[in-house]
């Protein structure tokens, strides 16, 4: 049996899925590891849990093929941008800062004033956040000099994961979009620009490849520890949400993808990069197109906090979760929830999170409703301040865990107005990774095959008008509780 295998160095853990050239997940396994939130604003992780996280679940993958096999590719895929600096021999110097990470704002502030937002989108795609890997940078060079002395490259976790199991120093045009110092068009490193800021013009990886190519084999001795035969084709992939856009199919203007997980991000496809600042622009996991991005920080970690709070981490918790909001109507008796518990967002610092207009009468499904509803609400806003930029959406693909959960599928297309098709077999992130493996090994001739032969169909949520009205009134409520938030105004 051929297989097509992704690696995913997620959020919370890597997870390492074998599928048919079908499409058909056979076999994962999958490694957890922590977030240190050590100071308000930060959100750091350890890069040697990502190495250890890595051989455990390609090893638990292995274990768990039951079938005679032979694994054509492995592409790879992560979180981004996340900030990993290494010195010569590759060994992290500190803690990696995920994207979550929002510490830099003063560097973000500085680089505003000297350069504007507008021109840094124009030559980049994307405006100065916090959010990206320049002010982490420039962060990190003021406040511990003492480490970044040490730092020879700054890399990824993808980028990090695919060094350990080839030896080769890479990246692709997806994360390197990244990080405000690649320029969209040109296709190259800003080196005018590293140099303005005093930084070593050799400091981010000089290849950078397109998502489908080969960036290494892999290594005899990593092969040996989980039950591989080295050689193995290793394909560098995209970002995660990039790679997502591939996974379910949605590789036209008028379909959205939300990578719903830990945090969302919504894409859609465009044939030139869009010039509104708030919107970020990537280049495209299919040849001749560029993606568009917007996200939060956090929706299903959102969901994760509640129910451990009301459920004591029970593994039963999302059968208990469903039960309580069976019963709670539209609106959730009042309660609203900003999403933003992260310490700021990723394109606005300033915003909090937290529930308004709490009383004693509420209980557990209410606060559950709460959260979903609020989640969802954040996403329309930024699919309408997207809408603007590109297209009208047709129609809403959701991948990862956050569609499994058919509550919360029929929440955002009331929300939305529009259908929504969740995808539940497989994670769309994780099955385009492999389906770049299949690309660049040579299974599938191109993208459009691959999208053929492996995507499955999403189950269908419609929109009920009545309930869509309703919703609208009370998107209108969330904005007004969301600006107060930002404002720091006294809340009731």
């Amino acid at each position: 049996m051929d297989l097509i295998v992704s690696i995913d160095i997620g959020s919370s853990g890597v997870r390492a899925s074998a599928y048919t050239i079908k499409g058909k997940l056979i076999s994962f396994g999958k490694q957890t590891y922590k977030t240190y939130y050590d100071k308000p604003g930060w959100a750091e992780q350890d890069p040697n849990d990502w190495k250890m996280a890595t051989r455990i679940s390609l090893k638990k993958m292995v274990e768990n093929l039951k079938l005679p096999y032979k694994i054509m590719g492995i592409g790879l895929t992560g979180q981004c941008p996340t900030y990993v600096p290494v010195d010569k021999n590759i060994n992290p110097v500190g803690r990696a800062f995920i994207y979550q990470d929002n510490r830099a704002v003063n560097e973000t502030f500085e680089l505003e004033k000297k350069y504007g937002s507008r021109l840094i989108h124009d030559i980049t795609g994307h405006r100065l956040l916090a959010f990206y890997i320049l002010p982490k940078i420039l962060w990190q060079r003021a406040n511990q000099p003492c480490l970044f002395k040490n730092i020879a490259y700054i890399l990824q976790p993808r980028d990090y994961i695919a060094y350990y199991l080839t030896g080769q120093i890479a990246t692709d045009e997806t994360h390197a979009n990244a990080t405000l110092l690649y320029e969209l068009k040109q296709h190259r490193w800003n080196k005018k620009l590293m140099t303005e800021l005093n930084l070593d013009t050799n400091i981010f990886p000089n290849k950078v490849l397109m998502p489908w190519q080969i960036v290494g084999e892999l290594r005899k001795s990593i092969a040996e520890s989980v039950g591989l035969t080295s050689g193995i084709p290793i394909v560098i992939g995209a970002a995660d949400s990039q790679c997502c856009c591939l996974g379910v199919g949605a590789v036209r203007p008028e379909i959205l993808s939300e990578m719903s997980g830990t945090s969302p991000c919504l894409n859609s496809t465009v044939l030139n990069p869009v010039n509104d600042i708030n919107i970020g622009n990537y280049t495209h996991v299919i040849p001749n197109a560029w993606c568009t991005e917007i996200g939060l920080n956090a929706t299903g970690a959102n969901l994760e906090w509640l129910t451990n709070i009301l459920y004591k981490k029970d593994s039963n918790r999302y059968n208990l979760l469903k039960e309580n909001i069976k019963k709670i109507k539209v609106g959730a008796d009042g309660l609203i929830f900003i999403p933003y518990l992260t310490g700021g967002e990723r394109d606005n610092p300033l915003l909090k999170g937290g529930f308004y207009n709490l009383n004693l009468y509420h209980n557990a499904g209410d606060m559950a409703k709460a959260v979903l509803e609020g989640v969802a609400f954040a996403i329309r806003e930024r699919i309408e301040r997207l809408s603007k930029s590109t297209c009208s959406f047709k129609s809403i693909y959701i991948s990862g865990g956050g569609a499994l959960l058919d509550e919360w599928n029929e929440i955002k297309t009331n929300i939305f107005g529009v259908p929504v098709y969740a995808i539940k077999d497989v994670d769309g992130a994780e099955l385009g990774a492999a389906m770049l493996a299949g690309i660049g090994s040579g299974v599938f001739k191109d993208y459009q095959e691959a999208i053929k032969n492996c995507v499955c169909d999403g189950k269908e949520f419609l929109p009920n008008l009545k309930i869509h009205a309703t919703y609208n009134e009370l998107y209108e409520m969330f904005l007004e509780v969301e600006d107060k938030f930002v404002s720091n105004k006294s809340l009731a």
